[in-house]
């Protein structure tokens, strides 16, 4: 694979210091950064933010290009990888897509993957990661591992220096101020949705779990439902079962079908896991049509060179003032046909379900407490601030307010608490050790 030069702009924030502006230049690739002053945390704790600059002329039509950045020692010893961005180039993407249909390939690298266009355009790339430095580092840097093909490291093409890194001085004053937070009862609401690709045979409604991935979609479904189903603290309000209508073919049989093909996944369910009939009765089957947005958008994403002709019918025919029958019928006449048909037409049909659910809410400060030792996942924010607020001891309350945090990480509560919290006991310890 053939690079050029690549500029990556990188930004640090709260934690981090950039060592001064810098550039540094290897035969082919460069990356620049700028110094810029920024709020220190002293625990050595930061968001770094990059920025990658990435010109599609960079790769070839067949290549993948990985950027990886690094937290590196002083004595060039790796402290850290972080994810890799990947950066595909068209054909690399239509290969990837035919792997994924006709072989169900799995994409070995946990990516954020990014697709480039025309050759002339330049890919703009957002990355953000948390960063931690030990407070007991010296001189540590971020560099960029630039590699090609799926491997992060054996198809390393070269290394380049970033930035430096430096944990701000303890803060000695600062203004911490305790929330008080207002305990109320409200009703616990969570939801949450899941998708099962299943395979049905050709205008046929009736479930196979013998077809293609079927019993191993429906058992995910299962899985994911089967707990709040049977949780004595959990009280199913709905749950919609909902077939997507295909694009391929009339609108109105295949919205037909796709809704009796709900109905044959909510009867599976039922039966399945025993449903009584006053918990049969709020699971319901409803329908959406896919369209041809979902086709056209899916060939953007492949970068396929006939996304252009499937856009302009769409333009011309729009679904708002037209059914999707009369975009199928152009869409089918169009030389592009086939490829269209091959690449893009799903041969699953998604079943998607949506399930809201409300957990019981725990009234008197004897059974919050006794259900916080083995329930805690069914806690309201609420309730873990109660729970604190009867905790005897500063350690107990820390605890607490880090478990808060596990299951509400916004809480803006439960961080500012958490931070006097510790600030405090700090000093506690600082005045043992000198009493010492």
């Amino acid at each position: 694979m053939k690079f050029q030069s690549l500029k990556i702009a990188i930004g640090f924030f709260s934690a981090l210091v950039l060592g001064g502006c810098s550039s540094v230049k290897t035969a082919d690739i460069s990356v620049s950064s700028e110094t810029e002053k920024v709020v220190l945390d002293s625990s050595g704790r930061g968001t770094m933010k990059l920025k990658f600059s990435v010109p599609a002329s960079y790769l070839s039509k067949r290549g993948r290009l990985l950027i990886t950045p690094r937290l590196v020692k002083a004595n060039g010893e790796v402290a850290e990888t972080y994810k890799p961005v990947a950066v595909d180039a068209p054909i690399f993407v239509q290969k990837m897509h035919r792997k994924k249909v006709l072989e169900g390939y799995v994409d070995s690298i946990p990516v954020q993957v990014f697709r480039v266009g025309h050759k002339d355009d330049v890919l703009e790339i957002p990355y953000e990661t948390p960063v931690f430095v030990p407070m007991d580092s010296k001189d540590m840097y971020v560099d960029v591992l630039i590699s090609n093909e799926v491997c992060a490291t054996c198809g390393a093409i070269d290394t380049l220096f970033a930035a430096g890194v430096r944990v701000a001085d303890p803060v000695e004053t600062f203004d911490l101020r305790w929330v008080k937070p207002v305990i109320q009862r409200r009703p616990k609401v969570m939801e949450g949705k899941g998708v099962a690709a299943l395979q049905f045979v050709i205008n046929r409604a009736n479930i196979n779990g013998k077809l293609g991935n079927n019993q191993k979609e429906l058992e995910k479904m299962e899985d994911k439902l089967r707990p709040i189903l049977e949780d004595s603290l959990a009280t199913v309000q709905t749950i919609y079962i909902v077939g997507m209508a295909s694009a391929d073919g009339s609108l109105l049989f295949n919205t037909r079908l796709a809704y009796q093909r709900a109905e044959a996944a909510k009867q599976w369910l039922v039966d399945r896991l025993q449903i009584n009939s006053e918990v049969a009765a709020r699971i319901f089957a409803d329908v959406r049509p896919e369209g041809w947005e979902t086709v056209l958008e899916a060939m953007r994403q492949a970068g396929d060179k006939y996304a252009a002709e499937v856009e302009a019918v769409l333009e011309r025919y729009p679904s708002d003032s037209n059914d999707d029958d009369v975009q199928e019928r152009v869409i089918r006449h169009l030389p592009c046909w086939n490829h269209i048909r091959d690449n893009y037409l799903q041969r699953d049909r998604k079943v998607e379900y949506l399930y809201t659910y409300t957990m019981k809410s725990f009234v008197t400060d004897e059974e919050v407490l006794e259900m916080y030792k083995i329930r805690p996942d069914a806690f309201s924010e609420e309730e873990f601030l109660r729970v604190a607020e009867l905790a005897s001891s500063l350690d107990e309350k820390i605890a607490v307010y880090r478990k808060l945090l596990v299951y509400y990480p916004d809480s803006e509560i439960g961080k500012n608490n958490l931070a006097v919290l510790e600030h405090e006991q700090k000093v506690m310890k600082d005045r043992k050790g000198g009493e010492q």
